[in-house]
């Protein structure tokens, strides 16, 4: 069979949106958004933008081999993320400080354009 429409390929993109990049529903129609990038090493720094129903939703990650370093994330309009990022801490472009020590760090965001920092 010499098909290039199996699901196959479908599931390898959908783990590059869902895991690589942190882009997956949460909700019906994206109205919530997970986003819980899987940060890998030997793939390196990821970006990608997904046009939902609600808008475009981006994001972007960086790390090195002790793990990710720093996450971007663009959320659309009437949208809400919620966020989860490896144990440690974590601050914002503004300035807040989110601390995970025995687990992931999780926390909602409402619309518009984050960036946190390791």
């Amino acid at each position: 069979m010499n098909s290039y429409n199996h699901y196959a390929f479908g599931a390898i993109v959908g783990f590059f949106y869902r895991r690589l990049a942190g882009i997956a529903p949460a909700a019906p129609g994206f109205r919530r958004i997970a986003a819980r990038p899987l940060w890998l090493p030997a793939i390196g720094r990821v970006s990608a933008s997904y046009d939902s129903l609600v808008g475009t939703i981006a994001t972007e990650t960086d790390g090195d081999a002790e793990g990710l370093k720093r996450f971007a994330l663009s959320i659309p309009a009437n949208t809400v993320a919620e966020v989860e990022l490896p144990s440690g801490e974590w601050r914002a472009r503004d300035g807040a400080v989110q601390v995970g020590e025995d687990g992931p760090v999780r926390f909602e965001l409402p619309a518009g354009d984050h960036e946190f920092r390791r």
